[in-house]
């Protein structure tokens, strides 16, 4: 069982059976079994199989590893990162208004907190993550969507006006940071994102390796199983990184009162 191992330690002399009973989870064929239940999601076998080599991340494994990284980041004195689910950008598409409605009814404080990390499923099949900085109006996408980025410039400057907040032009930039050489890996690479800048550190082209990125996958697996990822060494993925520069291309000023095309 994975929970009989209470570390992620490669120079453990145990580390092979660990990475064993991970591959021995991804072959099960019980598929209907509840790993776990946390955050109100229940992960299977079915849905945690996506984390096999060359599969497309599901909503379930994404939405619980951001439950975890919320929970993460109070740890490290981050609790001013906020990280949504998959789903808040379905609902803003469908439900504009009703959306600002309700996030203000269940008084998320937007505007208290340093950033918001949201994944982005894109027609089903790519992953990409926006981050909101609401103090600063600037908002950063790692992977190209211009059409978010109005509808969540849209979402804002409802809120802000509904919260009686200074009106805020807002900017948008696209981070840099590793590209994917396949197809397949786009979830885990916004994971990692996700992960590198909840710890508050920067990204590059060369933060982290395909390689690294493959192994990760089983990080994941192995975090869902135990529901927390405390056990991660804080920058266990590339020491190098930790004085890497966080590089963004700003790409144009939007303001939100000219553009015609905020929803589309």
């Amino acid at each position: 069982m994975l929970r009989d191992f209470n570390t992620w330690d490669e120079s453990n002399p145990t580390f092979n059976k660990l990475t064993d009973a991970v591959d021995n989870l991804l072959s099960s064929t019980n598929l209907q079994e509840v790993i776990i239940q946390q955050f109100n999601i229940p992960v299977t076998v079915e849905k945690i199989l996506c984390l096999r080599s060359k599969g497309l991340l599901n909503d379930e494994v994404i939405n619980f590893y951001f439950e975890m990284l919320q929970e993460w980041s109070a740890l490290y004195d981050e609790a001013c990162t906020v990280h949504y689910s998959t789903f808040f950008m379905g609902e803003l598409q469908k439900y504009f208004q009703k959306t600002v409605l309700r996030w203000q009814k269940r008084n998320i404080h937007v505007w208290s907190v340093n950033k918001l990390l949201i994944p982005i499923n894109i027609s089903n099949y790519h992953w990409i993550l926006m981050v909101v900085y609401p103090q600063r109006g600037l908002i950063e996408y790692y992977n190209s969507m211009p059409g978010y980025f109005r509808l969540l410039v849209s979402f804002f400057k409802q809120r802000a006006e509904n919260e009686h907040q200074r009106n805020i032009n807002w900017i948008l930039e696209q981070g840099e940071c590793p590209r994917q050489p396949n197809g397949f890996d786009c979830g885990v690479y916004t994971i990692l994102n996700a992960h590198f800048l909840t710890e508050g550190r920067g990204l590059t082209m060369s933060t982290y390796t395909v390689e690294e990125a493959t192994l990760f996958r089983k990080k994941i697996v192995y975090a869902i199983c135990m529901g927390r990822i405390d056990f991660l060494k804080r920058y266990s993925i590339q020491e190098s990184a930790a004085s890497g520069h966080h590089h963004t291309k700003r790409l144009r000023t939007l303001n939100p009162t000219t553009d015609n095309d905020l929803l589309h």
